[in-house]
């Protein structure tokens, strides 16, 4: 650093450390004061963003479009949630010696939700095998779907088997089903039964 001094033991011209301390100290104040005021003043568009969206009530019939997507029925949920489950029936899953139902932790399931603005938000769960899995999280990046979480419910079994949490956004409802499909046909997931 003594290079960077001037033959007489001065700091180069230009901005000194200290003026770039007290910069450095007061960014984070005067963003969070410019925050607070933008906030303060509020506008109706940012008012009405804060506003909660409220799920559509729905009947069966605004479902056959997803069910024949997705080649199963589902069932409504207080007029709110079309959720779809897809057992892994294919798989048999031992956990320390105890064989797993698949009806007890081996299900994979999808739900709906339509709302007011005209999205519906599909959410749901994957189980996969180990050997599935980044074929599956392969297909629902590219089918729009994204990934909240990815874990092992049981403390050891065998196969190994994986859970994926997903979700998706858009204003069809059937074109996620038919891209849930396709994220469905690259496990061992069966058909309905």
């Amino acid at each position: 650093m003594t290079r960077d001094r001037r033959p007489g033991g001065e700091a180069p011209a230009g901005t000194s450390r200290r003026r770039l301390l007290t910069a450095a100290a007061l960014a984070p104040v005067l963003a969070g004061s410019a925050t607070a005021t933008a906030a303060a003043a509020g506008t109706a568009a940012g008012t009405a963003a804060r506003t909660p969206i409220e799920p559509v009530p729905t009947t069966d019939a605004d479902w056959v479009g997803v069910a024949a997507a997705l080649g199963r029925p589902g069932r409504l949920m207080s007029g709110l949630v079309y959720r779809v489950a897809f057992p892994r029936r294919d798989l048999t899953v031992v956990s320390q010696g105890v064989t797993v139902h698949p009806g007890l932790a081996l299900s994979s399931y999808a739900a709906f939700t339509p709302y007011a603005d005209g999205m519906t938000v599909v959410r749901g769960d994957l189980v996969v095998v180990e050997a599935e899995l980044q074929r599956a999280t392969d297909a629902l990046h590219a089918n729009g779907f994204g990934q909240t979480a990815i874990h092992k419910h049981l403390l050891a079994h065998e196969p190994d088997v994986w859970w994926t949490h997903f979700h998706a956004m858009g204003h069809d409802a059937v074109e996620a089903a038919r891209g849930l499909r396709a994220v469905l046909a690259a496990t061992g997931t069966p058909p309905a039964a």
